[in-house]
C-alpha cells in the first residue's frame, strides 16, 4: 500500500530498484537497529522471538545478541549472496529466505519493517551486480536483470 492507502503493485515496486542512486545505497548500508528473530525452538504452544541487533555491512546482514561494542564477536550473519528473497509477512513481520534457511524477522512497527525489506533488497541489487564496490562508494546501481 501506498502513502494513499492504494495497493502498489509488484511491478512498480520492482521496478522502482531498477536503477539506485547514492543515497538509497548509503542508506541501506547504514541500517542497524534491533529487530525479533524467531527461534526455531517453541516455547510450548508459542512462537519464541529473540531480541537482536542488527548491523547491514558490505557483504552481510550480522546480527548481536544486543547493540555490540568494539570487537564483540556476532551471534551470526546473513551473506547477500546467500540471499533469494526478501518480502513482507504481515504487519512488521518480514522474511528473508536463504538457499539453505529462513529467517522470519519483527521489527517495532510496519514502517521499521519496510526499511528494512527495502534497504536489504537494495543491499542485493548492489551485490547481484557483480560490482561489490557499490556497497563500499556508492555509485549508480543498475538492475542486474535488466538484459539491456
Amino acid at each position: 500500500m501506498d502513502q494513499n492507502g492504494r495497493r502498489r503493485s509488484r511491478r512498480a515496486s520492482r521496478c522502482s530498484f531498477a536503477a539506485v542512486g547514492p543515497e538509497a545505497i548509503e542508506q541501506a548500508m547504514a541500517m542497524r537497529g534491533t529487530v525479533y528473530k524467531k527461534s526455531t525452538k517453541r516455547m510450548g504452544f508459542f512462537d519464541n522471538w529473540q531480541g537482536r541487533f542488527f548491523c547491514m555491512e558490505p557483504e552481510r546482514l550480522s546480527y548481536y545478541k544486543a547493540e555490540p561494542k568494539p570487537g564483540e564477536e556476532r551471534q551470526g550473519c546473513i551473506d547477500l549472496s546467500d540471499i533469494i528473497s526478501v518480502k513482507t509477512v504481515k504487519d512488521a513481520e518480514f522474511c528473508i529466505t536463504c538457499g539453505h534457511k529462513k529467517y522470519e524477522l519483527k521489527a517495532a512497527n510496519k514502517g521499521d519493517a519496510q526499511r528494512w525489506v527495502e534497504s536489504l533488497l537494495v543491499a542485493m541489487r548492489a551485490w547481484k551486480s557483480r560490482d561489490r564496490t557499490l556497497l563500499r562508494a556508492p555509485s549508480l546501481l543498475v538492475d542486474p536483470d535488466d538484459e539491456s
